[in-house]
């Protein structure tokens, strides 16, 4: 927010900027301290609140491209972003009302980015515009939001067992672009088809092979390693997560006239 803000402002002073990152990080810091010790927050609860703020900006990102706010400026964008934050951290508040346990919260999180996936992937099996498959990846994205709290919450799943399966899913969607690149395809629905294919395939073969597996002591926190990465190392131990795409701002784009959003999945998270 302190970034985003002096950006929605067209703000071109450099002070802003800096006042956004000094002031941003600790006035969210001091509010959501000030929020855990009004109530008792699990960590379940707390995913929940954080995954809302962050799916909701996706959310505003992604309607202001459809719904072409103000000739696509980028200021309208994050402004869009920002409310989209906002109401989804709002979101998030309301459903910790009520228990959470990790392995849902991970579930919807898991949910709603393979549904994401799986929206942009069919659109442009479909032969859609931008528009339509954007859209299309919001509408799937919540889809995977409700049916992944759904399974979290009634199966149950652990988070680590959830994070297995996504593994699964990111392993066979790797699997399937490596064929398409060997069999050197050319077209863009079967260079999609491939890893699509690959990824729905490696979800179903880590649901099966984790069976079982349900436990709440999961290993990727008692070792301390930190979630979103491919590849996590930490106090002298390797482990592998779910890569969790952040949207981060290019600003030398930006500064040439173009959208300077950008998706970055992380492959590498290391402790030291």
């Amino acid at each position: 927010m302190g970034v985003a803000i002096p950006l929605a402002l067209e703000s071109e002073d450099p002070e802003a900027y800096g006042a956004g990152l000094l002031l941003g990080g600790p006035a969210g810091y001091l509010a959501a301290h000030q929020f855990v010790r009004s109530r008792p927050v699990s960590p379940g609860q707390a995913r929940a609140i954080s995954w809302g703020g962050t799916w909701g900006a996706i959310q505003g990102a992604g309607w202001a491209i459809v719904l072409d706010l103000e000739d696509d400026r980028v200021e309208d964008r994050i402004w869009s972003m920002i409310a989209g934050g906002a109401i989804g951290t709002f979101g998030g508040v309301l459903a910790s009302r009520s228990e959470i346990t990790p392995g849902t919260a991970t579930a919807a999180t898991a949910g709603s980015l393979w549904g994401l996936w799986f929206g942009v992937a069919t659109s442009v099996l479909a032969d859609a515009g931008e528009d339509p498959t954007v859209a299309a990846a919001m509408l799937t994205g919540n889809a995977g939001l409700v049916a992944g709290a759904l399974a979290g919450s009634r199966l149950p799943l652990s988070r680590g067992r959830t994070r297995l399966i996504s593994l699964g899913g990111v392993i066979g969607g790797f699997a399937g672009l490596g064929t398409a690149l060997i069999a050197e395809v050319d077209d863009e629905q079967q260079a999609i088809a491939f890893p699509l294919v690959g990824s729905i395939a490696g979800l179903i073969a880590g649901g099966v092979l984790t069976r079982g597996e349900d436990v709440e002591d999961d290993p990727y926190e008692t070792g301390g390693l930190g979630a979103g990465a491919l590849v996590n190392w930490a106090e002298d131990a390797w482990s592998l997560s779910t890569p969790l795409p952040t949207p981060v701002w290019d600003f030398a784009a930006r500064a040439q006239g173009q959208s300077g959003l950008v998706w970055k999945i992380p492959l590498l998270n290391a402790r030291f």
